[in-house]
């Protein structure tokens, strides 16, 4: 029997190479497959981490009011930052109140009570935090009785839901369009300005 030859000007190709480009080509289809779903997935794990996160603020914020945290003598609410209600030391260093995560903490877009001793400025599972005024309110002078706080993603591929709560624990949430789309106040009335209660 004749062995066979390769066409003029043609290389014969191990079939090992060939197994090879084939796994590869394979990879990458499963990969444009696989890839959106992940990036989906981590979104939805990093919205649900942002609803918990806030909802912990209300207890914090509670245990903050019953028990005089900052010790002014008064049973108000803090209303200055997020990382306060773990870095204040109403006693100097030492004293921190620790009612949240550090990682909360951390993740406070505009603190006025500094936990850089204790962590890096830095978002958690994608959101940044931020402690915010009432619409309705005078902000040179906070209302005691009441808090509101907003969590939102750092890109669009971290999350795409904005979330606001407020001294009530309702949570609201909205789709979120970017860093112009970042709540700067609680409004008078969430659901009229297109907040829906997150559940």
């Amino acid at each position: 029997m004749a062995e066979e030859r390769p066409a003029e000007g043609r290389r014969r190709v191990h079939p090992l190479v060939r197994v090879f480009v084939w796994l590869g080509l394979l990879s990458a289809v499963g990969a444009f497959i696989v890839i959106p779903g992940l990036v989906s997935s981590s979104r939805a794990s990093n919205d649900r981490n942002a609803w918990a996160s806030l909802r912990t603020l209300v207890s914090a914020q509670q245990d903050f009011r019953v028990n005089d945290r900052d010790g002014n003598g008064k049973a108000d609410f803090w209303r200055a930052d997020v990382a306060g209600l773990y870095a204040l030391a109403p006693s100097g260093p030492g004293s921190e109140i620790k009612l949240i995560e550090i990682s909360i903490a951390g993740a406070d877009a505009a603190p006025v009570v500094s936990a850089a001793a204790f962590t890096m400025k830095a978002p958690k599972a994608g959101y940044w935090y931020k402690a915010l005024s009432f619409a309705d309110e005078d902000p040179a002078r906070p209302d005691p009785n009441r808090f509101a706080a907003c969590a939102y993603p750092t890109t669009a591929a971290a999350g795409r839901t904005a979330f606001l709560i407020d001294h009530r624990g309702v949570v609201y949430r909205r789709r979120w369009n970017g860093p112009s789309d970042t709540p700067l106040l609680f409004p008078a009335d969430p659901r009229k300005e297109g907040w829906a209660t997150a559940r």
